[in-house]
């Protein structure tokens, strides 16, 4: 297998769309101003990432697909690596004032630079097969990390490894699993 990483930038308009022929293993996204979607059109079915997002597919791939579903135009910028794993652990937030959010047990302070929100946070213990993360139409936004000493699996695509985080809007269930030692955990802070 060759190892490369090849950077993509431009702009999408609204409901626009980009096809890239690339073989690779894993594709982040480096910069965004708004969610987009990405797709490997061998496996079907889409992910809805934006800035910090990384996936890698359990197989390789041919060919990258970006579309822009809102009704503004996207700046994007994208790496797509084969061969080789990218991380990133730079943060991405703006500092604000400290927001309450609702655990299950005691109130927790994170910072925020959007209005208030109240969240719930719970551990899942996935396994070989997955569990699901269900689905929420009131979802404002989903936050999993990887609380365990093996690698996790969402949707047989986002891979964590220990104490890795993504996060989305997305209000679809998610499928879980771990890779390897069946002995992973994963927080999931859910705002609504």
């Amino acid at each position: 297998m060759n190892v490369n990483i090849s950077e993509y930038a431009g702009t999408l308009a609204a409901g626009g769309r980009r096809e890239i022929d690339i073989e690779g293993t894993s594709v982040r996204c480096m910069a965004s101003d708004r969610e987009f979607t990405i797709q490997f059109p061998s496996m079907g079915g889409r992910m809805l990432v934006e800035n910090g997002i990384e996936l890698n597919p359990e197989l390789s791939f041919k060919k990258v697909i970006l579309e822009n579903p809102s009704d503004a135009d996207l700046a994007y910028r994208i790496v797509v690596a084969n061969g080789v794993k990218i991380n990133d652990s730079r943060l991405n937030f703006s500092a604000g004032a400290p927001v309450t959010v609702q655990t299950d047990t005691d109130p927790i302070k994170v910072l925020d630079a959007s209005a208030p929100k109240i969240g719930t946070l719970t551990k899942i213990a996935p396994n070989q097969t997955g569990k699901t993360i269900p689905a929420n139409a009131s979802r404002k936004s989903i936050r999993i990390q990887n609380i365990s000493a093996v690698v996790v699996i969402i949707d047989h695509g986002i891979w964590l490894e220990p104490l890795d985080v993504f996060e989305t809007q997305a209000t679809n269930a998610m499928i879980a699993r771990v890779q390897g030692n069946p002995s992973g955990m994963i927080s999931v802070w859910e705002v609504v």
